[in-house]
């Protein structure tokens, strides 16, 4: 029952987040999953690398857009937390470094 109740929680601080802040968070993946070995295009959650509860905000540089896959493997303890932090800081060093095109294909190459 208190993981449903987690479950609910975590939504509604989703919710909280700005259309605008959601919107530079998903370009700032590609509108993809922040996950380099996924990057699904499609439905994304955002997600509080920092949660809400342990005050995390909803700036920006404390979200992740995940796919619900990799966002409901995260919460089932298969993905740690370490992993998004690590995906997130190569998407903002990617971002820096290279266009939209080039990053796509620099993660398609490395999963090969």
């Amino acid at each position: 029952m208190g993981r449903k109740k987690a479950a609910t929680k975590v939504g509604s601080e989703a919710r909280r987040v700005a259309i605008s802040i959601r919107q530079l968070v998903l370009h700032e993946a590609g509108y993809k999953c922040g996950n380099p070995r996924c990057r699904y295009p499609l439905t994304l959650d955002v997600h509080h690398l920092y949660y809400v509860s342990d005050r995390g905000s909803n700036l920006p540089d404390n979200l992740l857009p995940l796919c619900p896959t990799c966002h409901a493997e995260h919460h089932s303890g298969n993905i740690p937390t370490e992993s998004l932090r690590a995906w997130k800081m190569l998407l903002l060093a990617l971002n820096e470094a290279f266009d939209r095109r080039s990053i796509d294909l620099l993660l398609t190459i490395d999963q090969l």
